[in-house]
Formats: structure tokens, sequence, C-alpha cells
């Protein structure tokens, strides 16, 4: 039986044990303990944390998923469990004190919030680098607009409020699977809503499979490629099913551009060329997750 009307959630791999300390530093320094805590343990014992003063639950994940689909298994769990809120956090980042209540108070206003990012080092120092993080989305959310072509809505430092919200489907094709929820509940009308009083520490690691501070390698190339492939392809389908026609035809445009860059990504000294050019205009480019998967008429403008 839940305790809260509120569950923070968070998922436990193999890797992360060195940064368990400082994500549980977080949990017990809320200025709130209104919450309950979800430790979902991919395919590793799970952690028995000890002096928290909120309720934690476990699930275990003992089949191979992709950490998108053991996310939506975490979504589903919160939505059985009939609570309210659903906090997402990463274990390798951390964040303030006063997050989780200002969630949950702006919660009560809107259907999803996002706070401020903070990146640091593996050793906590803040990186500045290019501000890169001032490029990111840093205002309410009205439309889908913000989130068309690349995301600024991670995992690490967003909440929503499954009260509000009549269905969550996330197709398991899905790999980018904050983008495409973020992007079906702006697509439904729903308002998010920007925190900036409280802010996440998000760590730029080797063991981020995509961060603020990498620059584009073929494997991050061809994976972005994909991404969004499959990102367009549902959402054309969902579309359709909730009859935004006009809508739709945006996403088919992106999806039409992705495939003919898919198609010229074929030819390894083009696909050479476009790595070396994305990095090097990469903070013009840089805007959010995916965003340097840029066209090739975008490639082109920087090319030239």
């Amino acid at each position: 039986m839940k305790l809260c009307s509120t569950l923070v959630m968070v998922v436990y791999y193999e890797q992360a044990e060195k940064y368990t300390p400082d994500y549980l530093n977080s949990i017990s320094n809320q200025t709130t303990t209104e919450f309950d805590l979800l430790i979902i343990s991919d395919n590793i014992k799970p952690i028995e944390p000890v002096g928290l003063k909120v309720k934690i639950h476990h699930l275990t994940i003992s089949t191979k998923m992709t950490p998108s689909r053991i996310r939506y298994e975490g979504i589903q769990f919160a939505i059985k469990q009939k609570y309210d809120n659903l906090i997402f956090s990463d274990i390798d980042d951390y964040f303030s004190s006063n997050r989780v209540a200002l969630s949950i108070k702006e919660l009560k206003k809107c259907v999803y919030v996002f706070n401020s990012l903070t990146p640091v080092t593996e050793n906590k120092k803040i990186i500045r680098v290019n501000d890169l993080t001032r490029k990111m989305s840093t205002k309410d959310i009205f439309t889908h607009k913000p989130l068309l072509e690349y995301n600024t809505l991670g995992l690490t430092h967003t909440g929503i409020n499954l009260e509000s919200i009549d269905q969550i489907e996330i197709p398991e094709e899905i790999l980018a699977t904050d983008w495409w929820l973020f992007t079906t509940l702006s697509l439904k009308g729903y308002i998010g809503k920007y925190i900036p009083d409280a802010t996440t520490y998000y760590r730029q690691s080797e063991d981020n499979m995509v961060g603020m501070q990498k620059l584009l390698d073929e494997n991050r190339l061809l994976l972005g490629v994909k991404v969004k492939k499959i990102h367009y392809k549902y959402l054309i389908e969902f579309c359709r099913q909730q009859n935004l026609m006009d809508i739709l035809k945006e996403y088919a445009d992106r999806s039409n551009e992705i495939h003919e860059l898919s198609v010229a990504l074929q030819d390894n000294a083009f696909r050479t060329r476009y790595v070396a050019t994305i990095n090097r205009n990469y903070s013009k480019i840089y805007k959010g997750w995916w965003s340097d998967i840029v066209t090739l008429k975008q490639w082109r403008m920087y090319e030239n």
C-alpha cells in the first residue's frame, strides 16, 4: 500500500555503485519526506539503503530489457500503485534539496514539470563550458514545437502528474522514452512547467549513453539516426490516431529528412565528413539531446 501520493523512481545498474552515495544523500536531504522511493534493480542484487525516512519499493528486472523499457516498467508500477505524481531521477546524478517539494507543489497546477540542469564532471565539478544548458528549454512548454527536432526533457530532471493523464502508451521499440513521453503529452495539450529554483546535477561520465559534453562519433551518430527514425515513425501513427493531421505532416517531413540522411551515411567517406563538420561546429549546433543529428540541409549550412 502506498503511503504518499508521490513516488520518486530510479534505476540501479551494475556500474552505479560508485554513484549511489551521492544519489542517496540527495534523497535523504530533501526538504520533504512526503514521497516514496522506487528502486528498480536491472539484473543486479538490490541495494538496501539504511537511514532513509521514506518508504522504499523494490522492483527487480531479471530479463534483458532496454533502458527505455525498464523505465516504462517503473511508470506502470506507479500507475498500478495509484500514485498521483511520479518524479524521475538517475542514480548517477544528484539534485538540490528542494527538488521534490517544488515538483510536488507545481504538479498540483500542471501535468509535467522540469527543473534546471547543471552539468558536472565525474568528480562533481560544475561545467560551464559553452554554457550548453542555456540552449535547452528554460521556460514553460505549451506545444510540441520545442520538442520537434530534439529533446530537452530527460528522465533526470522531470516529473509527471499521473492523476491528470488518461493513458500512457510507450511503444516497445521506442529508444528515447523521455522524448516520446513528453512529446505525446504536449501533443495532447498538456502544459509543462519549468522550475528554475531546483536543479539536477547532471553527471558527465563514460556511463552516459548520451551526455552534454560528448562530441559525435560514428556509433553515436548511427544510434541517433535510429532513435529519430523510430521516434518519428511512431509519432506519425500517434498523430493519425489523434486526428492531428497538420502536425502529422511535420513529423512526416522529419521522417523523410532522417531517411535521406540515413541513405547518405551509408557512404563511409561522407559519414566521416559529417561527423567532422558536426564536431567542428558543436557549440553552435547543440541545443539538447539528439540535436547533433542534423538533416542534410542543415549539415550543408555548416559544411559551407
